[in-house]
């Protein structure tokens, strides 16, 4: 499910929202984070993320304003797949970091367009990680066994952080699906 951020990827984690309570841990364990020009701030920051979760930091210029490309919005895939380096269709834009577990920062449009890979001004930044085992993939071992069939949905559809349908959120997830699916 893409979950619409307004802020940077991790912005709910500050120091206001560090000892709040909502919800599960985020399921993302690692994240953009922007300069910060004191150590004490640094551990503050990264005290909270891992209060959250978070184990890796993913710092590099912002590589899309060179391009003129805004981010009008953050996003997050947080179903634990295996999409293999296929989902990544644009080497310009989309990034893949291998730690202990594998994270995809996809750049996709935010608007209908006819080439995704050629953007001209605004895009959507999807975060998605896996940690461990595919469970498609443990699912579809276990079904053989047993010799059931198995269909797989599509992607949720976008909701906002309330919960409700976000329609600015589609053309991204158009481009999300036909990458799953190809």
């Amino acid at each position: 499910m893409l979950l619409l951020t307004t802020a940077l990827f991790v912005s709910f984690l500050s120091s206001k929202l560090a000892d709040a309570q909502f919800g599960p841990k985020y399921p993302i364990t690692a994240a953009l984070f922007q300069d910060r020009f004191e150590e004490d701030l640094w551990d503050e920051a990264l005290s909270g993320f891992a209060a959250d979760g978070g184990n890796t930091v993913w710092l590099e210029e912002n590589d899309l304003a060179k391009d003129g490309i805004t981010v009008s919005a953050f996003a997050s895939y947080q179903y634990e797949e295996d999409f293999s380096d296929a989902i990544m269709r644009c080497p310009k834009y989309d990034k893949k970091i291998v730690t202990t577990n594998t994270y995809y920062r996809l750049v996709l449009p935010a608007e209908v367009v006819s080439d995704p890979c050629n953007l001209s001004d605004n895009a959507i930044v999807l975060f998605t990680s896996l940690s461990g085992p595919d469970p498609h993939d443990l699912l579809l071992k276990s079904a053989m066994k047993v010799k059931f069939h198995v269909y797989f949905g599509l992607p949720r559809v976008p909701r906002s952080w309330g919960g409700q349908f976000d329609a600015k959120l589609m053309p991204a997830y158009f481009e999300l699906v036909q990458r799953v699916l190809s």
